[in-house]
């Protein structure tokens, strides 16, 4: 993916257990009400990789990053070089548990997101569908190459 998007959410519950692989790259997350990217295997497998993206929650409400691995299925995710912002309240839940923890406690808990950050992506004009980095900006040549998918080398966090 490479898109200005309100939310994602993969979840797998299907009789027949698939084996499920996400590729979530170089995306702007924004506006979202409840979660910026939830992650739950009911049955089967999921796998999500995870790089380069912005999720922003722009409401008062809770924006999450949700890693969920208290299903019976199988949940590998492979998450960094993120920024990971809101306007509102920003929380991480990991496993099962309700209890939202900052990204500090997210990167011990889960094993995840080393190089990303949570800070103002400073878009240039967000109210106009808008989502460049402004000068300033954390997300400016702060991601990692990915063949086949970036364009500039070190590339920008967000969509292109």
């Amino acid at each position: 993916l490479n898109n200005a998007l309100n939310g994602v959410e993969v979840y797998s519950a299907l009789s027949t257990p698939p084996t499920v692989s996400v590729l979530l790259y170089n995306n702007t997350i924004t506006g979202n009400e409840k979660w910026g990217v939830a992650l739950a295997s009911v049955l089967g497998t999921t796998k999500l990789t995870m790089k380069n993206n912005i999720v922003m929650r722009t409401g008062s409400g809770i924006g999450a990053f949700i890693y969920s691995n208290g299903y019976p299925g199988t949940i590998t995710l492979v998450s960094d070089y993120n920024d990971i912002y809101g306007s509102g309240r920003i929380a991480f839940y990991y496993g099962s548990t309700d209890t939202p923890m900052s990204l500090a406690a997210w990167r011990t808990a889960a094993s995840q997101d080393a190089s990303s950050v949570s800070a103002d992506p400073l878009f240039t004009n967000p109210s106009d569908g808008d989502y460049t980095p402004r000068s300033g900006s954390p997300a400016i040549g702060a991601s990692v190459y990915i063949p086949g998918v970036s364009t500039a080398n070190p590339p920008n966090i967000g969509a292109k």
